[in-house]
């Protein structure tokens, strides 16, 4: 699944895999199609942060599947690690891209016996707030995030979106943007128009929320994502700007 290895993400603390122990986490999208699409995350460790990396499994940690969502969409791509504790209480945020558009999601783990992973549920982060874009829906892509634990806050830097329509195809701007602890934790369920689809309910265990939610694959494309839009999309949290918009790079 790793044969084109995109980016990375390191974060130092304290990561054992069998009977040895790590100093470096890395977080990094890889896909095994050459037309850059239907990116998956995976995790190595390291000594020191200049290698050599060891790959924790043979099978990626955070899965696209491309049968549901498309196999022409991105899928997870740009993780970005965060330390929550120096040690190895780990956030792994990423974007995520299908044809609705590139939103940032997050999964909490224990990186303390990287032999032993247990995944919190799916959270995508909220996209209202102060940020700019053209989109019709704000959109989230190619984010870093960095989190202040003395000021409990959230801090991200992203790609303004939509980038140009021409070629070269990039981002010409990008955002600063932060974000209280405790209103990122303070979410209700968002909501969907669609007939049919209700709200799923999300519950708090410690710092993580996680979607209550059981369906059939074999519903179809559409009313799987909107599903799991309807239980992953916040209504309340806003985003607020560092320092406006920054010039033009």
């Amino acid at each position: 699944w790793d044969e084109n290895i995109g980016s990375a993400s390191l974060v130092k603390g304290e990561f054992a895999l069998g009977e040895s122990n790590y100093s470096w986490l890395m977080a990094y999208c890889a896909t095994k199609e050459a037309s850059e699409r239907q990116y998956n995350i995976g995790l190595a460790v390291a000594e020191a942060p200049d290698g050599e990396w060891t790959k924790i499994s043979e099978t990626p940690l955070v899965a696209f599947d491309a049968d549901v969502y498309g196999a022409t969409s991105m899928g997870c791509y740009a993780p970005s690690l965060v330390n929550l504790d120096k040690s190895g209480n780990i956030r792994l945020f990423y974007t995520y891209a299908d044809a609705y558009g590139h939103f940032a999601k997050f999964v909490d783990f224990d990186a303390s016996d990287l032999g032993a992973i247990e995944l919190s549920g799916e959270v995508q982060c909220p996209n209202n707030g102060q940020i700019s874009g053209g989109d019709s829906v704000n959109m989230f892509p190619n984010a870093d995030f960095a989190y202040d634990a003395a000021a409990k806050k959230f801090y991200t830097v992203k790609d303004y979106s939509p980038a140009a329509a021409t070629k070269p195809n990039y981002a010409e701007r990008i955002q600063l943007l932060n974000i209280e602890e405790k209103e990122f934790y303070s979410a209700r369920a968002g909501r969907v128009s669609e007939p049919g689809i209700s709200p799923i309910p999300m519950t708090a265990h410690g710092n993580v929320f996680t979607a209550r939610a059981s369906f059939a694959m074999h519903t179809g494309r559409s009313t799987v994502q909107k599903l799991w839009r309807s239980c992953t999309t916040f209504a309340n949290l806003k985003w607020t700007t560092r320092t406006g918009n920054l010039p033009r790079i």
